[in-house]
């Protein structure tokens, strides 16, 4: 009896004796592995603001080139002058 008392003393002092070890020392993997992530969220933010000022700059030009077309169409209905003469792209002429 007294054998198997010393064993579970034994491997109670063990167990505690590396709880305490690994409680105080974290593993330097799940360190570098939390640098490691925080870094990339940092470059995903980064990039996307990036993303965000390109987008805003397309959509300004899209809507610039819109607004163009808006107001030549607009031209076109209000002109009181006679019409333009077409042109046949296919024989390079006006008709």
């Amino acid at each position: 009896m007294n054998d198997q008392r010393q064993r579970s003393l034994l491997a109670v002092a063990a167990i505690l004796g590396m709880t305490v070890l690994t409680a105080c020392n974290p593993p330097a993997n799940d360190q570098r592995l939390q640098e490691q992530a925080a870094q990339a969220t940092e470059q995903a933010k980064q990039g996307s603001k990036q993303a965000l000022a390109d987008a805003r700059v397309v959509a300004k030009n899209a809507e610039q080139a819109v607004n163009d077309v808006a107001a030549g169409v607009k031209q076109g209905i209000d002109s009181k002058s006679a019409p333009s003469p077409r042109v046949d792209l296919d024989r390079k002429s006006v008709v």
